[in-house]
């Protein structure tokens, strides 16, 4: 049986996370951290450039090459923030297009993935 689009992604995505960990041996630092990767540290590591300002209209965003950032509201709670440039990582690392996301969608596995953004199903996958 075939793979549908969004699981085809998916694994894209997966492969380029495990990509990103290897590269900067998160592992280790996830050992070191009691189990944490601090995003925006890994963001800064990738030469990436980040930016917080107080969005009214959109969570996050991010900006395609060849201008290449993230921007993260600062009007919503550090776990949210975290979640956000981890999502936002995932669209630059996996060279989408420029994407303004303005709602977290709910995180469990959705039967109707392939009418979703295959780029949003993606960056979704990258950051789990």
């Amino acid at each position: 049986m075939a793979r549908s689009a969004a699981a085809a992604v998916r694994l894209d995505a997966v492969a380029a996370a495990k990509r990103v960990h290897r590269e900067l041996d998160l592992k280790e630092r996830v050992t070191e951290g009691g189990g944490l990767i601090d995003i925006f540290e890994v963001i800064g590591d990738l030469g990436i450039p980040l930016v917080f300002k107080p969005l009214n209209s959109a969570l996050g965003l991010c900006l395609p090459a060849p201008l290449r950032g993230i921007m993260v509201t600062t009007r919503r709670g550090l776990h949210i923030q975290r979640f956000t440039a981890a999502h936002e990582l995932g669209h630059v690392i996996l060279e989408h297009a420029g994407s303004v996301d303005r709602v977290i969608l709910e995180r469990a596995p959705q039967p109707e993935d392939d009418r979703r953004d295959l780029q949003e199903v993606a960056a979704d996958a990258f950051c789990r």
